[in-house]
């Protein structure tokens, strides 16, 4: 790829370039189909929004997990993708608020950046839970 981005004459054709580029890091050989790019934004975005609402760790938790083997069974390739961006959600979303300034109504002290970071002890049931999700499609093929 990089020899035929030497080659491009036209911005245009460098856009091209870029994007095709882009889209083959991203797909993996024998996958055309993006629906898994789809189905992790969109689950992201709702835990994301959930967290941002709602103060339930237990609910949190749950859906994290749920997320993750839906993931994990819809494309066992990227298990550990799945894993780790459905995991990071929560520190994330506990950083934003620290750094940002801007917090849910239900908050009532802010947080330090240490405190949000140990949110991220949730990467190991998201991990776990979409390498279950990878596994029962394993199983259900064998």
């Amino acid at each position: 790829m990089l020899n035929e981005h030497t080659s491009l004459a036209g911005e245009q054709d460098q856009l091209s370039w870029a994007f095709g580029a882009l889209r083959a890091s991203f797909v993996l050989p024998g996958e055309a189909d993006p629906s898994y790019a789809a189905v992790l934004a969109v689950s992201l975005a709702a835990l994301t929004l959930y967290q941002w609402s709602a103060d339930e760790s237990v609910v949190t938790l749950a859906i994290l997990c749920l997320l993750g083997l839906g993931l994990g069974f819809l494309r066992p390739s990227r298990f550990l993708v799945s894993g780790l961006a459905v995991g990071v959600v929560v520190a994330a979303v506990n950083s934003f608020e620290t750094v940002s300034g801007l917090h849910p109504a239900y908050e009532i002290h802010t947080h330090s950046l240490t405190h949000d970071l140990r949110w991220l002890f949730l990467l190991a049931p998201a991990l776990a839970s979409s390498a279950v999700g990878r596994r029962a499609v394993h199983s259900l093929a064998a």
